[in-house]
């Protein structure tokens, strides 16, 4: 029932995701900013007034959630909608034919992207598969600890769309070299913040594990996964960074390449060594933290070197664009 208010509200939920996009695009955070904190104040106590019930009103069960999301994506793509109109947004909506030339910029980075983020989820799926095989308790404990991966998520997020509209607007303007400042200094803050968490939850794992859950084989397994992978969280930060800012480039090839390396190494290398080679937990573990830290690598080289980056000829061309 859940699903089936969520997939209604698809339409609406795209509307609402493809216009913040275009916004952070020129430079206006504040606006899609707003619209995450209005949904985040709506859907909090509108999800359980619709699950269980409020006062004399009867709940709709697990669909009350599905409910809260297809409301709140409903008014606030007519509020999206509405504000483009506007005229105050600084592009407006207008008609025109469909072009290849536009789904081909679009795709060239947008499939790309897409394609990480599945393959991104792909690898906790397997791996979460992986560690089924050490028991029920194995799974609570990873489930938990890598959900602080996903809570990191929006925060690296916010950062990332800072990189991608300076990086994109100095790429189009030419300026390459200050496109590449920019993707760094992001790239050390994102470093700095996520290793800051990771060290923090490798000595004192309990802190976020026991939110969750107090049994003592969860904690155990949590605990591990924190002070094995943890360490490595500046890894990904690195990753989200230069991925934001491989967007803003328009080369998105080295970034889904990484991904795919991660993506074989710690799922393909996790489950062959869990089911063939008999491994352990902190066996698996390891070599979670060895796809992130490749996937890193990966991504820096690409930077570094220049192959992130336009060569002279585009560089031209962009700067000519611009102008």
């Amino acid at each position: 029932m859940y699903s089936n208010f969520i997939f209604l509200a698809a339409v609406p939920i795209w509307i609402v995701n493809l216009l913040s996009a275009a916004l952070r695009g020129i430079g206006n955070v504040r606006v899609p900013a707003l619209v995450t904190f209005v949904g985040a104040a709506v859907l909090v106590p509108l999800s359980p007034a619709l699950i269980f019930g409020i006062g004399p009103f009867e709940g709709f069960g697990v669909a009350g959630a599905g409910i809260a999301v297809t409301l709140f994506y409903c008014g606030a793509a007519v509020v999206m909608l509405r504000y483009m109109a506007s005229g105050n947004s600084g592009l407006r909506l207008t008609r025109d034919r469909l072009r290849w030339s536009m789904f081909r910029d679009i795709l060239k980075v947008g499939l790309l992207a897409a394609l990480n983020t599945i393959q991104l989820n792909l690898m906790v799926l397997l791996v979460t598969a992986a560690v089924s095989r050490f028991g029920v308790d194995a799974i609570g404990g990873y489930g938990t600890a890598s959900r602080l991966d996903y809570v990191l998520i929006p925060i690296l997020f916010g950062l990332g769309t800072a990189i991608l509209t300076m990086v994109g607007t100095n790429v189009g303007a030419g300026h390459i070299a200050r496109a590449k400042k920019i993707a760094w200094f992001g790239s050390a803050v994102s470093l700095a913040f996520t290793e800051i968490v990771g060290l923090i939850v490798a000595f004192v794992p309990w802190l976020w594990i026991e939110i969750f859950s107090h049994d003592a084989a969860v904690l155990e397994t949590g605990s591990l996964y924190f002070r094995i992978v943890a360490p490595f969280y500046a890894a990904n930060g690195i990753i989200f960074a230069l991925s934001f800012a491989a967007q803003g480039a328009g080369r998105m090839g080295w970034v889904f390449i990484a991904g795919a390396v991660r993506l074989v190494i710690a799922a393909g290398g996790g489950w062959l060594a869990v089911v063939v080679f008999d491994a352990s937990e902190a066996g698996l573990f390891a070599i979670i933290a060895f796809a992130l830290t490749a996937a890193a690598a990966i991504c820096a080289a690409a930077a570094l070197t220049g192959a992130m980056w336009p060569s002279e000829g585009e560089k031209a061309g962009v700067a000519a664009k611009s102008t």
